[in-house]
């Protein structure tokens, strides 16, 4: 889409990956087209893999924009602010940087990923070498869980039939309880998220999903018309319609009464 434009224009992406074993989410510094990732539900932690090493996230994004490198980094809402914090803290320009962040539903905790992709791994013998909790198995919904194995088999299931589905649905990051970074406290050039709401019976339905891009700056403005029509289907939307479907964009979780029995 628009980040695969700025890639061709010599910009650097941020954006989340999975660890190379698969236990973990962590950010990642993208300069190759094929490196650009799926989308993650488990927390992700803020560092970057380069080298062999780990490096801090904000001082990496802070370094290319010091390069005069063109930069868009996409993450939840809390990352995007705390990235504009850190970076006016350094006073580091935003020039040149194109911020994305997503609806969110608050990310679970990293040890329930753990846990399932350890758990899987030990029940099928065989190491992961692909992992997606959005895997579309006939469609839009339900999302699957599907993870490909070294020894070549595959498990797929509905992810909200999984445990790992039960427990995205239960609990989450602490935080993510009280976060503020709602509704027009979003501090990102463009919010994205599903089109919930929408039917088949209604203009731009595909059975495959639908997104919704909240345009919120002249910045997210430009990035849009960057998208190539030939290869993205692009219409106006509803989207007091659209966030009435989706109201994580304004609304925060709301905290299970047992949580404490479980985290």
């Amino acid at each position: 889409m628009f980040y695969q434009q700025l890639y061709l224009r010599g910009g650097t992406i941020f954006g989340a990956c999975y660890s190379k074993d698969f236990r973990e989410s962590e950010f990642a510094c993208i300069e190759r087209e094929e490196d650009l990732w799926r989308s993650k539900y488990a927390e992700t932690k803020r560092r970057i893999f380069r080298d062999g090493e780990y490096f801090p996230l904000w001082p990496s994004v802070g370094e290319k924009l010091r390069e005069g490198r063109k930069v868009l980094f996409i993450g939840l809402g809390c990352d995007v602010a705390a990235l504009k914090a850190y970076l006016t803290k350094n006073d580091i320009s935003t020039e040149n940087l194109y911020t994305v962040d997503l609806i969110c539903y608050g990310a679970t905790l990293q040890e329930v990923h753990r846990q399932y992709i350890e758990g899987l791994e030990r029940r099928y013998k065989s190491r992961i070498t692909d992992f997606t909790v959005r895997h579309k198995k006939d469609g839009w919904t339900p999302p699957c869980v599907m993870a490909k194995f070294e020894d070549g088999r595959k498990f797929l299931a509905p992810f909200y039939e999984t445990d790992y589905g039960r427990a995205f649905g239960m609990y989450a990051r602490k935080w993510c309880y009280s976060c503020v970074v709602r509704g027009k406290n979003h501090q990102s050039d463009i919010t994205v998220g599903d089109y919930w709401g929408l039917m088949p019976d209604m203009p731009g339905y595909n059975r495959n999903g639908v997104s919704i891009m909240i345009v919120r700056t002249q910045r997210g403005e430009e990035l849009v018309k960057q998208i190539d029509p030939e290869k993205f289907s692009l219409s106006p939307a509803d989207v007091e319609f659209a966030i009435e479907h989706n109201k994580m964009y304004y609304e925060r979780r709301k905290m299970p009464e047992d949580y404490e029995r479980f985290v």
